[in-house]
């Protein structure tokens, strides 16, 4: 077969290779995909987050009803549900101080499994707080009005 370009004797063969616009096209491309992925997957980051504030609100607040329902009183401090022995009192729905009756206590009521068990849950750097005064007694939750990613405010959970 004869070839139709003819070449110099002294030229080195031709090498193919991406031309400048080719690697624009690819470029903006990936920064298109990375900027539709980014925000989802940041969103899923935070619904993540959510789940887990919301599963550990729910397994305080059953220990602070177990022990409600064994003692008869709420915990005077959320430290209460992690004990092993029965403390001398706890707090009635109006916040008052009442004995806890002798052999009612079967705690703890929420194993220490690592350091921050007692820690309240915190969000964006704001701690759930545990109520001890009336009208809230035995009541954990978050006091403010952050909008979740279901569109609830937080305090609501």
């Amino acid at each position: 077969m004869i070839s139709i370009i003819h070449r110099r004797h002294n030229q080195p063969p031709l090498k193919s290779a991406f031309t400048l616009v080719e690697l624009l096209i690819v470029i903006i491309i990936v920064a298109i995909l990375a900027a539709i992925a980014i925000p989802k997957m940041r969103d899923g980051w935070e619904r993540a987050e959510e789940s887990r504030l919301k599963a550990l609100l729910k397994l305080r607040r059953e220990a602070v009803e177990r022990f409600r329902q064994d003692t008869g009183v709420f915990p005077a401090a959320l430290g209460d549900i992690l004990v092993k022995n029965a403390p001398t009192s706890g707090l009635d729905s109006n916040g008052n101080t009442k004995p806890i009756p002798p052999g009612s206590f079967q705690g703890p009521y929420l194993y220490n499994t690592d350091s921050t068990a007692l820690r309240p849950p915190k969000y964006r750097g704001r701690n759930a707080t545990y109520f001890t005064t009336s009208p809230r007694v035995g009541q954990l939750q978050y006091e403010f009005t952050i909008i979740d990613s279901e569109g609830k405010p937080m305090n609501t959970w």
